[in-house]
């Protein structure tokens, strides 16, 4: 059903390029129609925002939340290194 719907559309977009990847892999087509156009952000909403200022050296991942991000293997890895030993903060939003 994905694949027919891939193949009739007169466009396709994805918010990432292995998003667009994976739907050319579904219909071939795709490649020559699909674009990536990123999600956006509003910078105004930012414009007057207080700079947080975190007191020691760390590491920032952002993300949706879910298992297909990683950020269980983040959190291992990171644990598994020792940065958190060597005054390195993980900090994930």
């Amino acid at each position: 059903r994905l694949r027919a719907i891939l193949q009739t559309a007169d466009a396709v977009t994805a918010c990432s390029g292995y998003l667009l990847d994976h739907a050319g892999r579904i219909e071939p087509s795709v490649q020559s129609k699909g674009q990536v156009i990123h999600n956006g952000v509003d910078l105004e909403r930012f414009e007057n925002a207080t700079v947080y200022k975190h007191p020691r050296p760390y590491v920032l991942a952002c993300g949706r939340l879910t298992r297909t991000k990683g950020f269980d293997l983040l959190v291992r890895a990171f644990a598994a290194s020792g940065a958190s030993e060597s005054a390195v903060d993980l900090l994930i939003a």
